[in-house]
């Protein structure tokens, strides 16, 4: 598997920054058993619904 990852982050409720570069891990390949997955719709932001998924 290989992940590919970025982030971004506010401060004091401003305006959002991203953080610069960019990791990439891989792994050896390995077989895996999903036992349970879960979805969730996201829309907006915790600033816009405090109360949403993930907040």
């Amino acid at each position: 598997m290989t992940v590919h990852f970025t982030g971004e982050y506010s401060v004091n409720g401003g305006p959002m920054i991203p953080i610069d570069g960019r990791g990439e891990f891989t792994t050896p390949s390995q077989t895996i058993s999903v036992w349970k997955s879960e979805s969730r719709l996201v829309d907006g932001t915790c600033l816009e619904n405090p109360d949403g998924w993930g907040c």
